[in-house]
């Protein structure tokens, strides 16, 4: 099953030259995140940054599973932009690490590590959009942008709405 569309492939790179830059000019960090957790759900899961492919013109994580998956160019929670996540909704047919996605509330807690570092965010809504919606990666200021697949249609074999999880940072403690 595809995770993203030709289509939206294409318009995430268009969004990705022209807007996404703006205010995550800081793209080639040594920073890392190395996990994320969502109490609701009972996540505690890796977080691996994900390449963007200027070949391909976009981020692909259709082989990649168990994991969220940072998308190379937007911002770390250090830099105070947008942090932009995507994970899996369904791998090889088996329930993907936001699976249960359609369960947080406004208020719910997403908890990002760095190696000495915890970022706290609230979240702030969570929206169905179709797969060629792509405004959500627009920098924000501390914020974090969580990404999943759902509407699979059977007669294409295509995921064709997203749910996008919105949240701000709300806390920060140092733990190293």
């Amino acid at each position: 099953m595809k995770f993203m569309t030709t289509r939206f492939y294409k318009l995430l790179f268009l969004f990705f030259s022209f807007f996404l830059t703006a205010g995550n000019a800081h793209c080639e960090t040594m920073l890392t995140l190395t996990r994320m957790e969502i109490p609701r759900l009972e996540l505690d899961i890796e977080v691996r940054k994900i390449p963007f492919s200027r070949e391909q013109k976009t981020w692909d994580i259709t082989e990649e599973t168990g994991a969220v998956y940072w998308l190379e160019g937007t911002s770390h929670p250090e830099y105070g932009g947008n942090t932009v996540l995507a994970a899996h909704y369904m791998e090889s047919g088996e329930p993907g690490p936001l699976f249960r996605v359609r369960d947080l509330e406004e208020g719910d807690e997403i908890i990002l590590y760095s190696e000495n570092t915890k970022y706290t965010y609230k979240i702030d809504r969570y929206q169905y959009v179709p797969d060629t919606y792509i405004e959500f990666m627009k920098s924000r200021p501390y914020a974090l942008t969580l990404f999943t697949c759902s509407g699979f249609n059977w007669d294409t074999g295509v995921w064709e709405q997203r749910v996008i999880v919105l949240a701000t940072l709300f806390q920060i403690d140092f733990i190293g």
